[in-house]
């Protein structure tokens, strides 16, 4: 009598159910190790292109004597939205000219010099800090920035971040959060909503920035 060596229908069912059950056990853990892979791989790309950015450039934002012109519109526009790529996703990149330490600054420098439609020229106080005003006309003193890791402020502070979505309602999401690389070159990933700039406010303009060049 001949014996079948193969597997019965059975056997085959209890297989593929163990591989299921193995599979879902490991899909989580697998998930968050790979969301941790690409934070990982912003923060660097952050970590790079800013510190090397801002110390070839550290003198652009940086009025020579008295009251100069530091940075122009264009060079903060620029810099507010570059674009890093990974192998797995692309992330937008903010960078700031100027110290920007809270919301309220953040939307002074926005309405200045970010808005689409802000055309008025620049102004500067004697001792070269730019007069950035918000949408009621508060006026802010920012600094320019210099580079990383100088004495000449007490930090540290924000100089770049990238922002993973720029729908205000994102924001709300468990587990959303942004990379940001702070004065003395170290990054800290912080979720919604959180202090500055991990705020909705920075959320909802950058949204509009994005309608906006979209409407370009």
């Amino acid at each position: 009598m001949r014996r079948c060596n193969g597997f019965s229908l059975l056997e085959l069912l209890i297989c593929v159910l163990i591989i299921g059950i193995l599979m879902s056990m490991y899909m989580g853990t697998l998930s968050k190790a790979r969301r941790k892979a690409e934070k990982v791989a912003v923060a660097e790309g952050i970590r790079q292109k800013a510190l090397g950015h801002m110390a070839d450039h550290a003198n652009i934002a940086r009025p020579s004597k008295g009251k100069g012109q530091g940075a122009t519109r264009h060079d903060c526009r620029q810099a507010y939205r570059q674009t890093i790529h990974t192998s797995e996703f692309d992330a937008f990149l903010t960078e700031m000219r100027y110290l920007v330490r809270n919301e309220d600054e953040f939307r002074a420098y926005w309405h200045t010099l970010i808005d689409p439609n802000a055309s008025d020229q620049l102004e500067f106080s004697n001792d070269g800090a730019l007069i950035a005003r918000d949408e009621s006309g508060d006026e802010f003193f920012l600094r320019p920035l210099g580079i990383i890791g100088g004495n000449e402020r007490s930090g540290p502070y924000p100089v770049a971040w990238e922002f993973l979505s720029t729908d205000l309602a994102d924001t709300t999401v468990s587990g959303l959060g942004i990379n940001v690389l702070y004065s003395d070159g170290h990054i800290e990933y912080l979720t919604y909503p959180n202090r500055f700039p991990a705020c909705p406010i920075v959320a909802q303009l950058s949204h509009q920035l994005m309608r906006a060049m979209e409407e370009e």
